[in-house]
């Protein structure tokens, strides 16, 4: 299966110097790759960076980057250290339009916090039936749970019980 990471994108994220949230990356990286998932995300700083080298490291099997116009040039939206995705996409879009594009490519949704950008992400993948975990972190959670279009979105910090869920595919 092949899953879109998002929130937490960048290396001055404050979730991004947090060990709990860091470690919550690492093992989803690491999970990921055991269950030889396909991961998107974009440029993938901050906490999608961590997850992306664990995933690189335990051999997941292929990374995709959809860059939005102009992120592949900003340094605080790649991992540290910086690594080469698999497959490099330059869209060319704006932010929202890259965001509603890769979201119909995926099979479920992983969010790590995240702000407007990743909420409209949610809503995006909610409007093409596919699965969201959100690890239980940021500000987004106040909204999810007020929103009627996003009720069906897992929330939880297990990392293996959010996969176990995306598992599934699209919601029926």
């Amino acid at each position: 299966m092949k899953f879109l990471i998002i929130g937490s994108c960048r290396n001055n994220d404050y979730e991004f110097r947090d060990n709990h949230y860091m470690r919550l990356a690492q093992e989803a990286g690491q999970e990921l790759a055991s269950r030889d998932h396909s991961i998107i995300t974009g440029g993938a700083g901050g906490l999608q960076g961590i997850l992306v080298g664990t995933y690189k490291r335990c051999n997941g099997p292929e990374w995709t980057a959809y860059f939005a116009e102009g992120e592949e040039e900003d340094p605080n939206a790649w991992p540290i250290p910086r690594l080469s995705p698999d497959n490099s996409v330059m869209t060319h879009l704006p932010y929202p339009k890259r965001n509603a594009d890769y979201t119909e490519l995926c099979d479920g949704v992983l969010a790590f916090s995240g702000r407007l950008l990743s909420l409209g992400e949610m809503i995006s993948a909610s409007a093409y039936r596919k699965k969201i975990f959100q690890v239980k972190m940021g500000n987004n959670l106040d909204v999810i749970g007020k929103l009627s279009e996003l009720e069906k979105i897992f929330v939880s910090v297990n990392i293996k019980s959010g996969l176990d869920f995306l598992d599934g595919g699209k919601i029926k």
